[in-house]
């Protein structure tokens, strides 16, 4: 059962949030005050999974609930409830709070972000790992950059040149994104030293994904002998998107699809990102793995009873990422395409997770090995040809 607090200064407002969740009671174990020092005592007398409420709680001290919830029970999701859409109350809130829900908000659309929110801990089950990931203080909400671009994105008349504007205002990301795209991942046969130029070519879901994986990497403190790790991650990380970029449009995939799986390539390994800063995680499982004589997926598990997978969806999940990217991420070094018919963003990552161990770069060679001769996916992949 999760517990969840709902605070709000309006009486109204939480007679609603009754309302709306009365019947969900055999799941949820639900608290609503409309005092702050009310919900934070709460907070010290029960194991909650989630507090809900209004920018304008404050306890006693003065301090925002949220802001004392983040201090005090790190490991606890962090919502905010608000009626104001302004982008600077956006901005603040995102600095706070793991997700942001605007009211009125639809009972069935409450409902269901909550659940889906809440069931992201089924990913980490090791409980210290979970508070690290909601609380530490490097990466404990959405990338304010990430969030001004994603809502640029969201303009149906966005042109690239605001997009450029607004990331020529990073020059470290402007270099990262030149770098990429004069690199051999791409492949293009001259030079591009213009950013909206740069930009037209990756289009704009890669240059989100990148400034959202730049982001992150920029704000973790990690020890100095660690940062040769770090650089490897992203290296990886390219090839890995390279990779399935290729299968997907070997498989006539939509640019979408492509982009997504693109996408998914960069992502899926933001949770050694993570795990880098946490206590020594890094030298700990790779000593593990020489003992054991395993991967170091494995020494992973066998350390934590968790993955970096795991800790990556969990993470963009609480971001609001789209599922396929939080479970492709997730599933990564689950071999479930054997029993999985689906084609998809998942099953191709899966495919390029093997592949870039078994260093088969050949996206016609990885179709025909895994997918068109495998008579669980023969039928789904002659679709995908046809």
């Amino acid at each position: 059962m999760y517990k969840i607090i709902f605070a709000d200064r309006e009486e109204k407002i939480l007679k609603i949030l009754k309302r709306i969740l009365e019947t969900e009671n055999g799941n949820l174990k639900t608290f609503f005050f409309n005092d702050a020092e009310e919900a934070a005592a709460a907070l010290s007398e029960s194991d909650v999974d989630m507090v809900v409420c209004d920018l304008d709680m404050y306890v006693d001290s003065g301090q925002p609930l949220l802001d004392y919830t983040k201090e005090n029970y790190p490991g606890v999701i962090r919502v905010i409830l608000t009626g104001y859409s302004l982008e600077a109350t956006a901005l603040q809130a995102i600095q706070k709070a793991h997700q942001l829900f605007l009211k009125p908000i639809e009972s069935f659309q409450l409902k269901d972000k909550i659940y889906k929110t809440l069931s992201l801990k089924e990913y980490i089950q090791n409980e210290n790992l979970r508070k690290l990931i909601a609380g530490i203080n490097e990466i404990p909400v959405l990338p304010e950059f990430y969030y001004k671009l994603e809502k640029m994105l969201e303009q149906p008349d966005v042109s690239i040149a605001e997009v450029k504007n607004l990331i020529a205002h990073d020059p470290a990301l402007v270099a990262k994104i030149l770098q990429l795209v004069n690199s051999a991942f791409f492949g293009f046969s001259k030079n591009i030293s213009d950013l909206t130029q740069a930009i037209s070519f990756l289009g704009l879901k890669i240059i989100k994904t990148l400034v959202l994986y730049l982001s992150v990497t920029a704000t973790i403190k990690i020890a100095p002998q660690l940062l040769k790790v770090q650089n490897e991650i992203w290296h990886h990380s390219l090839t890995a998107a390279s990779i399935a970029r290729d299968i997907a449009k070997e498989l006539h995939f939509t640019q979408d699809e492509i982009d997504n799986a693109y996408a998914a390539g960069i992502l899926h390994d933001i949770g050694k990102l993570v795990l880098l800063s946490y206590n020594n995680y890094y030298e700990e499982v790779t000593e593990r793995s020489k003992t054991l004589q395993c991967s170091f997926y494995e020494a992973e598990l066998s350390y934590f009873n968790t993955s970096h997978g795991d800790v990556g969806a969990y993470l963009l999940g609480l971001w609001g990422l789209p599922d396929l990217i939080v479970e492709s991420v997730h599933y990564h070094h689950h071999e479930l395409f054997k029993d999985d018919d689906e084609v998809n963003i998942k099953s191709v990552l899966q495919i390029t997770e093997l592949v870039s161990r078994d260093d088969l770069p050949d996206p016609e060679e990885i179709i025909k090995n895994y997918i068109i001769e495998n008579p669980k996916r023969s039928n789904k992949s002659q679709d995908n040809f046809n």
